[in-house]
């Protein structure tokens, strides 16, 4: 039968120490873990250009056309998602436009940003698929000719507006270098486009 006394005492006094202390790391480990996920972070841009189809209101009266768009981000290589800044132009043009320059038509086209996340698989270095939505500032602007007339009866119209996007890619990668393809919808009440866009990314 262990005697309480001072050094029994110092014993069991070191003894709760050593669990509270215990106690306090296994409980603070999930965040220890969930803080370094977030710390594995690194840089990412793209840039690319395709074919954007009209959609919504543009679809009656424009051909399909072409489109740019250049994107910055950050990539979380433990967690699955990314956060990136994206900026574009889509340009269609009427039947008798030649790359927007009006011969007997005109062009109509989407330009401005967008904040997005990309939803994708963590971990997967080289081939990568994903989906991605994002909300947005965009201005329209269109541009009519009069079809009898060449050079008078002109009709513009500019205007701000705030835009969503949807979209799913791929992204094929090695050493930071890479290429994606990717499809994407524009909504802009009431106009809209619909782009395949091919580019590369760097990390």
């Amino acid at each position: 039968m262990m005697h309480y006394n001072r050094y029994t005492g110092r014993y069991v006094r070191r003894v709760h120490w050593a669990l509270l202390t215990l106690l306090v790391v296994s409980a603070g480990s999930p965040g220890v873990l969930a803080q370094s996920r977030w710390d594995k972070w690194k840089l990412t841009f793209a840039a690319g250009a395709g074919i954007c189809m009209p959609a919504g209101s543009l679809s009656n009266a424009y051909t399909n056309g072409w489109c740019v768009s250049g994107a910055a981000g950050v990539s979380f290589s433990q967690l699955p998602f990314d956060l990136r800044i994206e900026g574009g132009y889509d340009h269609v043009a009427t039947p008798g436009s030649f790359f927007g320059t009006p011969r007997f038509g005109g062009f109509s086209s989407l330009s401005g940003g967008c904040a997005q996340i990309l939803v994708r698989p963590p971990n997967m270095p080289h081939a990568t698929p994903y989906a991605l939505a994002g909300l947005g500032i965009y201005r329209i602007k269109s541009e009519l000719l009069d079809f009898a007339y060449y050079g008078s009866g002109d009709y513009a119209i500019s205007d701000i507006k705030p835009g969503w996007t949807l979209g799913m890619g791929m992204r094929i990668q090695w050493s930071g270098f890479g290429f994606f393809l990717e499809w994407r919808y524009l909504r802009v009440s009431p106009a809209a486009m619909s782009r395949i866009m091919l580019g590369f990314a760097y990390n």
